[in-house]
């Protein structure tokens, strides 16, 4: 192992990583990120384990020099993880087609430090690390809720924020679930890749029958620019909602999760007995197209910036409920709504 290239490589992906953080401040590079892609931006918000991938990327530069110094056995295992993790990462900006240049530049360090650690005695301990790290960073890779802005003075007493108006936004009855006089409203915005959304729709399934005509679940698409086939499969299941089978349609969706083509879209449908010629020219004119895009749209009106989100009874709900958050909340508002007609 060549130690000193590995920790000038170490020293570089540090200093990336840090400027990547904070280049906002320095006009030169701002306007170089803007030049090429609003990639730099959207990474600046992204998170895992509720850092910032700029701490996380420090940290990880930081710990490879100090293990190739220290304890050089672990160093594979590190690289291992840090190849994982800029595999999903370059996955995600290409689905989103937001190129970073620090990004970039990171991820040139990680292959550079890789090649210099690698020893072929070590390639299934790598690629073990390797895959499981690609499969973690991609079910925790978020998105924080950004900050309002700071109004201080007069105007923070005079223009306070207002909430948004979930009572106001379009509702389309095909995508509802529950009588319209029920006492408690669920809207749901929810994305057919996300693997939190898949995880919570197993709670959603038996909440739903759980409470049948005591709760009216109306379902949003907020299909996440970073996942390539979400938008796609939306409009699928709205054209399977034309036979009658959107929510059918949803629960094969969730259970495949990955990615999700035209073919695999259509095998769904004749899953579930569609006809096929109707279904594939629904799919095929993008006959919903602008219904998604409209949704996306509520969603951005409802400041809802991650998936999935709820809102009961136009509340918004922090986090994502368990089974038995979702039983309490909605006993607690069947309570209320008791408590009010008396």
């Amino acid at each position: 192992m060549n130690t000193r290239a590995v920790a000038l490589l170490c020293l570089a992906g540090a200093a990336v990583a840090v400027l990547s953080g904070m280049y906002e401040s320095y006009g030169m590079f701002a306007q170089l990120c803007a030049a090429f892609s609003d990639g730099c931006k959207q990474t600046l918000g992204f998170t895992l384990l509720g850092y910032p991938l700029w701490v996380l990327g420090a940290a990880y530069f930081a710990l490879l020099c100090a293990s190739v110094y220290f304890f050089p056995p672990a160093a594979v295992w590190i690289v291992g993880a840090g190849l994982g993790f800029e595999a999903e990462l370059a996955r995600t900006l290409i689905a989103m087609k937001a190129p970073c240049v620090f990004c970039i530049a990171n991820g040139v360090f990680v292959v550079l430090s890789a090649a210099f650690v690698f020893r072929s005695r070590h390639f299934w301990q790598m690629l073990a690390l390797a895959l499981l790290s690609f499969i973690l960073v991609q079910q925790g890779l978020t998105r924080p809720v950004p900050k309002a802005p700071v109004v201080t003075g007069q105007a923070a007493q005079a223009a306070p924020e207002p909430k948004p108006d979930i009572t106001m936004l379009p509702i389309d009855r095909r995508y509802v679930m529950g009588p319209d006089d029920a006492p408690v409203t669920v809207v749901e915005f929810s994305d057919y890749q996300c693997p939190g959304c898949k995880r919570v729709h197993e709670s959603i399934k038996v909440v739903r029958p759980l409470y049948e005509g005591k709760i009216r679940w109306i379902f949003k698409d907020f299909p996440l620019q970073m996942h390539p086939y979400a938008a796609r499969a939306a409009q699928a299941a709205r054209c399977a909602g034309d036979q009658g089978k959107f929510w059918d349609y949803q629960d094969l969706l969730y259970a495949a999760q990955g990615d999700l083509p035209d073919d695999l879209l259509k095998q769904f449908a004749q899953q579930l007995g569609l006809d096929a010629q109707a279904f594939g020219q629904c799919l095929s004119t993008d006959k919903y197209k602008a219904a998604v895009e409209a949704s996306i749209q509520d969603a951005d009106n409802a400041r809802v910036d991650r998936t999935p989100t709820f809102f009961l009874n136009g509340e918004h709900l922090p986090g994502v409920p368990t089974l038995d958050g979702f039983k309490h909340l909605i006993d607690q508002a069947l309570e209320q709504s008791k408590a009010q007609k008396q």
